[in-house]
């Protein structure tokens, strides 16, 4: 698993676990996991990290935009905006605080892999580069 804000030229810093010892860890490189796994690895930052994708991630798996996760639950407020009539001030800051949120956990996301970029290459990693084009600027997108 991927923790920490430490990087070096094979990525963020991996942490695992052998499930016979679990009191045990050590640090293996993006690239071990690939050479082991056959594929290259997906990196999820934090703001991309949803369970059901990453369980469902196989090796081989092409490259998928995913939006950015967030920890407030905006669908109260897409709720308000959805019961209120259009363009009424409830239901205009309604939708303008749950955009803020999105945004901002697509900016978080963003920015994480932008560091991951700066600061590895995909090919001396093992990680996936990220999918390029205007969607990946638009919508934050995991190494996957």
């Amino acid at each position: 698993m991927a923790h920490g804000n430490l990087y070096d030229v094979y990525g963020p810093e991996l942490i695992a676990v052998d499930r016979a010892a679990p009191d045990h860890s050590y640090h293996p490189r993006w690239t071990d996991l690939a050479r082991i796994l056959g594929s290259p690895m997906p990196y999820w930052p934090m703001a991309l990290r949803k369970p059901e994708e990453m369980v469902r991630w196989k090796p081989g798996d092409p490259v998928q935009l995913i939006d950015a996760t967030h920890e407030l639950d905006t669908t109260p407020l897409l709720r308000l905006a959805a019961d209120s009539e259009d363009n009424t001030p409830e239901a205009m800051a309604a939708l303008h605080l749950a955009r803020t949120v999105h945004e901002g956990a697509t900016s978080d996301a963003l920015g994480d892999i932008e560091i991951l970029d700066t600061r590895t290459t995909a090919r001396q990693s093992g990680l996936l580069p990220p999918p390029s084009g205007p969607a990946s600027r638009q919508r934050a997108c995991p190494r996957t």
